[in-house]
């Protein structure tokens, strides 16, 4: 990101609040939520890829999970499912490049509202080699040592 490009406004709470409600996950920008409910599109420069490794696996934090991963979470007692496709979380009919992205953009609060989610702490994953579920951000803490 250029810093060079942006400038700091200010705004009050009530607008603060949107722009966070707009976000799609924590690694997402204010700017980009902002666009958004502007109705701007976001320029292609701004655009970061999916991480990717080998033959449409996903990639992030020393964390690989191939394609085919199943994926599923519960939210507000509502089960979501999905799978690793192409290097992205395939949930539903929608392509995520994070989790976080994914927890967010299916969750809603009890009023039907958006929430933002690490993603991390509330999916878990089951790879084609594994048996059994296991906590995304588990995964995580195993490659940090």
């Amino acid at each position: 990101m250029d810093e060079s490009k942006y400038r700091p406004i200010e705004v009050d709470f009530d607008i603060f609040q949107l722009i966070v409600l707009e976000k799609r996950g924590f690694d997402e920008s204010d700017n980009d939520a902002l666009r958004r409910l502007l109705g701007l599109s976001n320029p292609p420069t701004q655009s970061t890829p999916a991480p990717r490794g080998p033959y449409g696996s996903w990639l992030d934090q020393g964390v690989e999970l191939p394609e085919g991963t199943k994926l599923r979470m519960t939210y507000g007692g509502t089960e979501h499912a999905g799978t690793v496709a192409g290097g992205k979380w395939k949930v539903g009919d929608q392509y995520y490049n994070t989790p976080s992205q994914a927890a967010s953009g299916v969750a809603r609060t009890r009023a039907g509202g958006k929430t933002m989610l690490n993603g991390w702490k509330y999916w878990y994953v089951r790879r084609p080699s594994d048996t059994t579920w296991v906590l995304l951000d588990k995964l995580r803490h195993v490659n940090r040592r």
